[in-house]
Parts: structure tokens; C-alpha cells; sequence
């Protein structure tokens, strides 16, 4: 009880930081676990396709890191192509 009467007399919810950290790590799972459905090329339009990539992109930025670089994989639904992953380094 002491510990959560100090939390509240510092301005901050006893529930604050212990509710936003498991959050976290299942928001980063999640998308990868997306990107092998549009890899076997999905029928999807653009528009979802690119916010779809720009939260994976960002997402697997935070997760890889290659030697100080961010390695970044870009799957472009292009139906039953060769060309199904892109690897961009930044």
C-alpha cells in the first residue's frame, strides 16, 4: 500500500507504467505476423497496402538492428511475381 500512496502523491496512476509495458511488445509481434499473408499475394488496394508497410517497416525497424543499422523488409504484393521481399537498409 505504501508504494501506491507514494505513486498518486507523484501525479502518475499506480496502473500507469505497469499497464503501457505489455502492451508494447504485443503491438511489435503483431504485424510481422501479417506480412507472410501479403508475401503469398493477397488481392488488397494500395492504400491499405502502404499503411500496412509503414507500421510494419517502423515496427521491424525497432525489432532488427544489423550492426547499428535498421534493417527494414518491404513486402510488395505484386500477386505471384518473382519479386515478393525487398530489403532497404537505412
Amino acid at each position: 500500500m505504501n508504494e501506491q500512496t507514494d505513486v498518486k502523491k507523484k501525479g502518475r496512476p499506480a496502473s500507469g507504467p505497469t499497464s503501457f509495458s505489455p502492451i508494447n511488445p504485443v503491438s511489435l509481434i503483431q504485424p510481422p505476423a501479417k506480412l507472410p499473408e501479403i508475401a503469398l499475394g493477397r488481392p488488397m488496394p494500395d492504400a491499405d497496402l502502404r499503411d500496412t508497410f509503414s507500421q510494419s517497416a517502423k515496427l521491424q525497424a525497432q525489432k532488427t538492428n544489423v550492426s547499428g543499422k535498421t534493417k527494414i523488409i518491404f513486402f510488395i504484393g505484386r500477386g505471384r511475381t518473382g519479386k515478393s521481399t525487398n530489403i532497404r537498409y537505412h
